[in-house]
């Protein structure tokens, strides 16, 4: 857990940075292909939880692991350096079962052990970004962008099978809960040339988010309030199409 809060920590820094230099460069080298320009990209790669979205704390953390990411893109090239575009996003994180057990049997004096069945964490983004970019070298692109839109998060389907020191369920489960919040992100790309309608696609980025999952219990509706923390690094395909 502490290397992914560092690896996190290191590239907000080293983003920031490179965003900042940005500016100060301004327009990097003149690039062949002009404004004006329609492009489409699709990406895939891994997603790494981080904070408290991946924290083994019953009472902030949601206990995930790294999973999927799954992203496609529309943008228009407004000018060299700058486009706007529209990314929808899927990314999918598993959960820790044996660590989501064992923090629950510590927490229940009553309870021996503890058996879970458990759905990925779901979420789903729809994206209106901006990024800024210049050719780096002859045929790389380096860009970066930042992002904001709703978020659907769904936490999972989850079953359990305890065992009691004296008498107790032989199972219960907790149902999936639905959140919509707004969410926002911030990124950096590489793209290497490969055809002038296509390129190869490199990047990283990083997406956060606040959800309140409402669950129905004896006692009435009971609200969990999680930071949903994560970043992306994924490859993928930018065409051109007109």
């Amino acid at each position: 857990m502490a290397l992914q809060h560092i690896l996190y920590l290191r590239f907000m820094k080293y983003l920031t940075f490179l965003i900042v230099l940005l500016h100060m460069v301004g327009i990097g080298q003149t690039e062949n292909q002009p404004a004006d320009m329609v492009h489409l990209r699709f990406s895939a790669g891994l997603s790494v939880p981080v904070l408290d979205y991946t924290s083994n704390d019953l009472s902030k953390g949601c206990f995930t692991q790294p999973g999927l990411a799954l992203s496609a893109l529309f943008d228009w090239r407004l000018r060299r350096q700058i486009s706007i575009g529209l990314e929808a996003s899927v990314f999918q994180h598993p959960v820790d079962v044996s660590s989501l057990g064992a923090a629950k049997v510590l927490n229940d004096p009553f309870l021996q052990d503890l058996y879970i069945r458990s759905d990925p964490y779901r979420l789903i983004g729809l994206f209106p970004r901006i990024s800024y970019g210049f050719l780096l070298r002859d045929k790389v692109r380096l860009s970066v962008n930042g992002a904001v839109g709703p978020m659907w998060s769904r936490t999972p389907y989850q079953l359990y099978k305890p065992e009691y020191y004296a008498t107790g369920p032989p199972y219960y489960e907790i149902t999936e809960s639905r959140d919509l919040s707004l969410a926002y992100g911030m990124g950096v790309e590489a793209a290497f040339y490969v055809h002038p309608y296509l390129n190869f696609l490199l990047s990283m980025d990083m997406k956060e988010t606040r959800a309140a999952f409402g669950f129905l219990t004896a006692s009435g509706i009971r609200t969990d309030h999680r930071r949903i923390n994560f970043f992306n690094i994924s490859a993928g395909l930018h065409l051109t199409l007109y």
